[in-house]
């Protein structure tokens, strides 16, 4: 996968993201930047990983998000890429990429915890968000490696007419 084709990746899971504002599933808004990063790694490595986290982060950060999500997506999609060995098949990835995901929702539950000082409250959204994103990654795979193609050379010769 080229930049183009990454940086295409985070804005098109951004802007989805963005247009599933007002859809709740259990009070929990369904999110495809934090999958999409982690397929990222997956597929292509930490550095890939680490640069579609600082992207989205960023991203999100200058669209009035918090901090969180722009000190967690780096780190993310380097623990995608850098702790597990890159997976092969869908099923794999998507297996691999769920402890992945589980650590960011518990960074982001401690998180809620000390602003908050609920503790069930924070552990039942983590988990509810952990459960969106877990369904999310099959979306992240299609987009990744649809925005995969862009960008590609052509291998062999070129024949003129």
């Amino acid at each position: 996968m080229t930049r183009l084709g990454c940086a295409l990746a985070v804005v098109l899971a951004l802007v989805g993201q963005l247009l599933l504002t007002g859809v709740r599933f259990q009070g929990v808004q369904p999110l495809l930047l934090p999958p999409l990063v982690c397929v990222l790694g997956q597929r292509y490595g930490p550095r890939m990983g680490v640069a579609a986290g600082l992207l989205g982060g960023g991203l999100l950060l200058a669209l009035g998000g918090g901090l969180s999500g722009f000190a967690l997506l780096p780190l993310l999609g380097g623990a995608a890429g850098g702790l597990f060995p890159r997976g092969e098949g869908v099923l794999r990835r998507w297996l691999l990429c769920l402890p992945v995901l589980a650590g960011y929702e518990l960074l982001l539950v401690l998180g809620h915890l000390a602003g908050s000082g609920a503790p069930l409250g924070a552990l039942v959204l983590g988990g509810k968000e952990l459960l969106l994103c877990a369904l999310a990654v099959p979306v992240a795979e299609a987009l990744a490696a649809l925005c995969g193609r862009i960008g590609k050379r052509r291998r062999g010769p070129r024949l003129s007419p």
